[in-house]
């Protein structure tokens, strides 16, 4: 895992590049997650969470290992024409593209919220930073 000079483990945001004039949309679907640290495996988590102090942390298991209880989740279709799919927006190393692939594997960027299909399990978000779903998907906050 990537760190800073002091060994700081780095944050999402650190490692997932996004293509410009789509952070907003970004930051609306992963919300807090995109300022969460990302560690290795549990230990890792507790460790940071045993410093962060007061203020708390949030941590972010990168290894898959740490998720092989999850059930796999599909890709839907696009909620609208025109949708993108915001994981082929994003970019980074292979490790972090997987965490990705996790988080936002039904996440699309929409030019609008209004009339998303009452069947869309998904999430959408606008360039602009707005975020909807329906069906129990949930916007970061």
């Amino acid at each position: 895992m990537p760190t800073h000079p002091d060994g700081a483990p780095k944050a999402l945001s650190e490692q997932l590049s996004v293509r410009d004039g789509y952070e907003l949309a970004l930051a609306a679907a992963l919300g807090g997650r995109l300022s969460a640290t990302l560690v290795k495996d549990v230990a890792g988590a507790e460790a940071l969470l045993d410093r962060a102090g007061p203020d708390g942390a949030v941590a972010l298991l990168v290894e898959r290992g740490s998720h092989a209880s999850l059930p796999a989740r599909r890709e839907g279709e696009p909620p609208k024409a025109g949708a993108e799919r915001l994981l082929d927006l994003v970019s980074g190393p292979a490790q972090v593209m997987e965490l990705a692939g996790r988080l936002l594997a039904d996440a699309w960027v929409s030019s609008a919220l209004e009339d998303l299909p009452v069947a869309f399990a998904g999430i959408a978000a606008t360039r602009t930073g707005e975020c909807g779903s329906r069906r129990g998907a949930r916007c970061a906050s």
